[in-house]
C-alpha cells in the first residue's frame, strides 16, 4: 500500500526541519523512483490507495501530493505511444513538463532553485506545440482523459469516499477536491491554460523588445520561438533601460517586455516603461508594455504607476510574477488586447 511505501519517506521528511532541506530530498527521491507507488490491478483501486495523501498534516502533504500523483500521472502517459517523430517530440515535451510539474506547484511554491529553468522549459513545449498544433491537440486530448478517468472515480456515488461521511471526518486533513482532484487537473489540464489557444493561433506578426540586467538574451529567444518576430538589423535585447529607450526612438517595436529591477543606481523598469511609452505615443507608435519582476514590492509599485486608466500595462503587472511567468503569457496578453482593439 502506498502509506507503507511512504512510511520511510515520512520518517525522513520528519528529520529535516527546514523546507528546503525537505524540498530537495523529495526531489531526490522521486526523481529515481519515477514508478507508479500506487497499488491496485485497476485505477480506482489505485485512486483508493492514494487518497491516503488526504489524510496527511499539511506539512507533509504539501511535499508529497504532487510526486506520487504525478509518478502515477507519468504511468497513464506512458500508455500512449507515439509512431511519428513529431508525435515523439510533442509527447516528450509534454512529458517533461509534467514530470517537473511534480517539483514546481503551488505546494512547493518558493522553493524551486530555478524557476526560469522550469518556465523555460514550458516555453519549449509550446514552441513544439505550435509547429506542430494538430498532434499537440491529440496528445493534449489524451492527458485530459487521464483528469477525466480520475474525475469520473472520485465523483462516482458508488465509490465509497465520495461524498461519503468520511470526508467530514478527522481523518482527512483537507477534502479530495484540494488535496486530490485540483493537483491532478494542474498536472493535466494545465497545459489547456497555458497552450491549447496558442495552438490555435499563427504566429504573430510583431517585433519585441527584452530589457532585463541579467539574461535578456534568453528571453528574446523563448519569445522569438513562440511567435514574435525577429526584424533584421534590429537588435532585441538590452541590458540597461537607457540603452533600451535609444533603440525604441530609432527602431520599430511592437511589444516591448521589461523587468523591474535593472540594477543598482539605474533606471528601474517601471520608469522606463513610463517614459518609453509617452515617447512612443508622441512619436504615433502604439507599441504595448509589459512588465515582470521577482521583486512583489515592485511589483505592486507597477500596479499602481502602470495599471490605472488608461493602462499603460498590457495586463496586471502583479499577475508577472518572474518566477511563473512564460514566453507564452505575454504572447496572450498581447493577443487579448488585439482582440479588443489594438492595432495589427
Amino acid at each position: 500500500m502506498l502509506e507503507e511505501k511512504l512510511a520511510p519517506v515520512i520518517r525522513k521528511l520528519e528529520g529535516y526541519s527546514h523546507r528546503k532541506r525537505r524540498y530537495r530530498y523529495v526531489i531526490r527521491f522521486f526523481t529515481e523512483h519515477e514508478e507508479n507507488l500506487a497499488e491496485g490491478d485497476d485505477i480506482d483501486s489505485q485512486i483508493e490507495d492514494m487518497v491516503y495523501l488526504c489524510t496527511l498534516q499539511d506539512r507533509l502533504r504539501k511535499f508529497l501530493t504532487y510526486p506520487v500523483l504525478g509518478n502515477f500521472v507519468l504511468e497513464q502517459a506512458d500508455q500512449y505511444e507515439p509512431s511519428t517523430d513529431r508525435q515523439q517530440k510533442v509527447f516528450g515535451a509534454m512529458r517533461d513538463v509534467v514530470a517537473e510539474t511534480r517539483f514546481n506547484n503551488h505546494h512547493m511554491e518558493m522553493l524551486n532553485n530555478d524557476p526560469e529553468g522550469f518556465t523555460a522549459l514550458q516555453d519549449t513545449l509550446y514552441k513544439v506545440m505550435l509547429q506542430h498544433p494538430i498532434v499537440a491537440e491529440r496528445i493534449l486530448n489524451f492527458l485530459h482523459q487521464i483528469y477525466r478517468r480520475v474525475e469520473a472515480s472520485i465523483r462516482d456515488p458508488e465509490r465509497m469516499f465520495v461524498l461519503h461521511p468520511r470526508l467530514r471526518d478527522r481523518e482527512y486533513e483537507t477534502d479530495l477536491g484540494h488535496g486530490f482532484s485540483n493537483p491532478v487537473r494542474q498536472l493535466t489540464l494545465q497545459l489547456e491554460t497555458h497552450v491549447y489557444h496558442g495552438v490555435k493561433h499563427r504566429p504573430l506578426d510583431m517585433t519585441v523588445m527584452v530589457v532585463d540586467d541579467e539574461n535578456p538574451e534568453a528571453w528574446y529567444r523563448r519569445l522569438l520561438a513562440v511567435g514574435f518576430q525577429e526584424k533584421e538589423g534590429q537588435k532585441g535585447y538590452f541590458t540597461d533601460a537607457e540603452s533600451a529607450l535609444a533603440a525604441l526612438e530609432k527602431g520599430d517595436y511592437d511589444v516591448v517586455l521589461s523587468d523591474i529591477m535593472l540594477g543598482k543606481g539605474k533606471m528601474d523598469g517601471i520608469t522606463f516603461v513610463e517614459q518609453a511609452s509617452s515617447a512612443q505615443q508622441k512619436a504615433g507608435k502604439d507599441t504595448m508594455f509589459q512588465v515582470f519582476s521577482y521583486d512583489i514590492d515592485a511589483l505592486k509599485e507597477a500596479e499602481d504607476r502602470l495599471f490605472g486608466r488608461p493602462p499603460i500595462a498590457l495586463n496586471q503587472p502583479l499577475g508577472s510574477y518572474k518566477g511563473d511567468f512564460t514566453a507564452m503569457d505575454l504572447r496572450h496578453d498581447v493577443e487579448k488586447a488585439l482582440r479588443y482593439g489594438r492595432r495589427k
